[in-house]
């Protein structure tokens, strides 16, 4: 696909703002992850636990499913062949943001952080090797495969609908980010017009000698000050001439 040059989403269609100008008030959830909700008025679109396992970026999915990371005691035997998969609670934000948190305890740390809106990411949804459905994001550097805990091959249209979930809350950042962003910008252009309206700049002043009229301006240092400092000195001089020559007799030269 290609992008246009003012696509500020590298990999992605242009967004089309959906007019969302105000965030909800923040809730008893975003109140409790504010040690990790750093941005200005960020709140909390989904969360929820998932499998989270990171690739180089490019990595292939969907094909045969593989091993996941061994105990660290046989690490040395398993260590090249082997993925990082990991419980992790996964958190989308107002600012374009996935966060990942350690799942199943109360520390409120950011294991590792995504943002939408950085050059080349991507999202999509894919089927894994046993017909479920789960989602990824990708970076310039990593990829990251987001898979739902309670998928069952019994039920595979349950991961279909909950990796789509997880796509919309993803397109509802990007759309809050973006708005956000727009209205920032209005708001900074409207304050700038209204400041150059109350001060006008001297430019505007010199359309025509009427408008200076009545309005004291001081003389130029480089211009009728030093033509004044010129006339007083020759006249000084012609003062000293005049009584320097009166003495000798040539008052009258």
């Amino acid at each position: 696909m290609t992008c246009s040059p003012q696509n500020p989403y590298p990999g992605q269609t242009r967004p089309k703002p959906r007019l969302i100008t105000e965030l909800p008030p923040p809730s008893q959830l975003d109140i409790d992850w504010s040690p990790v909700l750093t941005k200005r008025d960020e709140r909390i679109l989904k969360l929820g636990n998932m499998f989270v396992t990171q690739h180089p970026a490019g990595h292939s999915v969907g094909g045969k499913e593989e091993p996941a990371e061994a105990p660290k005691k046989f690490s040395r035997f398993f260590g090249g062949n082997t993925v990082k998969k990991r419980s992790r609670l996964v958190m989308i934000t107002s600012n374009a943001r996935v966060l990942m948190c350690a799942a199943g305890t109360n520390d409120k740390k950011l294991k590792e952080e995504i943002s939408l809106l950085s050059p080349g990411c991507a999202w999509r949804s894919f089927q894994d090797s046993k017909g479920l459905t789960a989602w990824l994001v990708e970076t310039r550097d990593k990829q990251f495969v987001f898979e739902d805990p309670k998928s069952t091959t019994s039920d595979p249209d349950g991961s279909k609908y909950s990796s789509q979930e997880w796509l919309d809350s993803i397109e509802q950042a990007r759309d809050y980010a973006f708005s956000q962003t727009m209205t920032n910008s209005y708001a900074s252009d409207a304050a700038l017009s209204e400041l150059v309206s109350n001060h006008p700049s001297p430019s505007s002043t010199l359309d025509g000698d009427s408008i200076l009229e009545g309005v004291n301006i001081p003389a130029s240092r480089h211009g009728h000050l030093r033509k004044d400092q010129g006339d007083a000195e020759s006249l000084k001089g012609r003062k000293r001439f005049s009584k320097r020559h009166s003495k000798n007799g040539l008052a009258n030269f």
